[in-house]
């Protein structure tokens, strides 16, 4: 059962050919395939310029540029750099417009992240356009409140971040909403629960484009040992410790402190976007990328910008993500524990009260360590 929290904590908790039987599934379901005419699969990773959630569009683009035979794009909402919640600048590769000039025909899939405004209307009249296209779409975390809000879900089954479980019901009462899944597969929809659903999801689409093979590898590349959509919701809850947790930190948690990833080319998107995001959400810290040149490349391409110089970076704690040799306050060396790994960093620096809620947050589930 879910206990009423504060609405403050509310803006910080968002987050055809047979495959036959997937044995990581235990589904069967169509692949994901170009359409006619079409030598790859055209996929558009969606972002509103200011408050797309970060781990929500970073991971999936980055588990979909791995799966071969895939185009995968950075599309914002309009021109200019994605802002991205709770830290971090990224040029995307191209606006709605330009977007649909280069694919009139529409995107093969589409993955849809949290927004910090699901009412959008440039966002969701593009999605309704998409979908009537044939597009194949999936969200990630509370993206699924943009599909609602579009009504492109209307009959469908569907899941998003427990927090927001009552309120979708209340609010799209056209979507059979389901608990305790990590995603949901109807039709051409997928859907996912919070934050760190991100990895399984994304693995499963990984799967329905370039097979079980291509899914398992990058799976174990980021230390998954399932990817399948057993979870269990009902486990997570935003009580009175939580709620105390948030405001104990908020009020007295100063001097603040800043977790600054050390920016270079060729950082790992999944690994950038968890160590990031968990260090921003105690409530009494933020995250940051420190660098001297004046963007950095990610492995996949994406265009970031530093926030800070590495002389400002002195006055922060500096953090080396996996293959980063260079000498910083926290170091992370490996992929496939980095989310274990950065909890246990922010228990040593904040307690375990807060390590918990960063965990509650993003809907990791501590029990197993995996997502």
């Amino acid at each position: 059962m879910k206990s009423l929290a504060a609405p403050l904590l509310c803006l910080f908790l968002l987050c055809a050919f047979p495959l036959g039987l997937s044995a990581e599934t235990g589904q069967s379901a169509e692949a994901i395939q170009p359409k006619p005419g079409r030598a790859a699969l055209v996929v558009a990773v969606l972002a509103q310029n200011t408050g797309t959630e970060i781990t929500d569009f970073l991971v999936p683009y980055a588990l979909l540029s791995q799966a071969p035979g895939t185009k995968v794009f950075a599309v914002s909402g309009e021109p200019g750099p994605i802002s991205f919640w709770p830290a971090l600048k990224a040029e995307p590769d191209m606006d709605l417009a330009k977007f649909d000039k280069a694919w009139p025909d529409g995107a093969d899939l589409i993955v849809v992240p949290a927004v910090h405004d699901p009412a959008d209307k440039r966002l969701t009249a593009w999605l309704r356009q998409q979908a009537a296209k044939g597009a194949f779409i999936a969200s990630i975390c509370d993206g699924s409140l943009l599909l609602a809000e579009s009504g492109v879900l209307d009959g469908h089954e569907a899941t998003g971040h427990f927090y927001t479980e009552d309120n979708r019901r209340t609010d799209y009462p056209h979507v059979t909403w389901l608990a305790n899944r990590r995603y949901v597969e109807d039709g051409r929809f997928l859907t996912s629960s919070g934050v760190s659903a991100s990895l399984p999801a994304s693995l499963r689409l990984v799967e329905r484009i370039a097979g079980r093979g291509q899914a398992q590898r990058l799976a174990a590349r980021y230390g998954i040992a399932s990817y399948g959509p057993g979870h269990d919701s009902d486990s997570f809850n935003v009580g009175f410790g939580e709620i105390r947790t948030a405001l104990t930190n908020f009020l007295f948690g100063w001097p603040r402190s800043t977790y600054a990833v050390l920016g270079k080319d060729g950082m790992d998107e999944v690994d950038l976007a968890f160590a990031v995001d968990m260090g921003a959400r105690s409530w009494e810290s933020s995250s940051a990328l420190a660098g001297a040149a004046a963007s950095y490349r990610s492995a996949h391409s994406l265009r970031f910008y530093p926030d800070m110089s590495m002389e400002d970076a002195q006055d922060a704690l500096t953090l080396a993500l996996p293959g980063d040799t260079r000498k910083a306050d926290i170091t992370l060396t490996d992929s496939t524990s980095l989310r274990t790994d950065m909890l246990k960093v922010l228990e040593k620096e904040h307690g375990a009260a807060t390590a918990g809620f960063i965990a509650t947050q993003i809907e990791y589930p501590l029990e197993n360590k995996t997502p």
